[in-house]
């Protein structure tokens, strides 16, 4: 039989969680602004004006998945919430927002 090493998802500091899938997307999006900006100063530009479009590219980026996400899965996942328990829930489910506070994944 194989054993396989399980690894936890998240770890904590004090009651806050932190999963290690946030930490990969962050580290990589401060690699590629990082390079991008070594880049575009090689090439003679304000690399400053990179970190304005980052700042608004990385959080649509995170809303656009979450919407993705939403649409791909919701006659599987969020269509069944809003039959059983009412628009209210499902609609708060669509966002993470559960009767015992938000989720913030896993």
């Amino acid at each position: 039989m194989i054993k396989y090493l399980a690894l936890p998802k998240s770890f904590g500091i004090g009651n806050f969680q932190i999963t290690f899938y946030s930490l990969f997307i962050l580290t990589g999006a401060i690699i590629a602004l990082l390079i991008g900006m070594y880049r575009i100063k090689k090439l003679g530009y304000d690399p400053h004006r990179l970190e304005n479009v980052f700042l608004i590219a990385f959080p649509s980026g995170l809303i656009g998945a979450r919407l993705w996400y939403i649409i791909c899965q919701f006659g599987s996942e969020f269509l069944p919430v809003f039959k059983q328990d009412g628009f209210g829930v499902g609609l708060g489910n669509l966002f993470g927002i559960t009767s015992s506070g938000i989720w913030f994944g896993n």
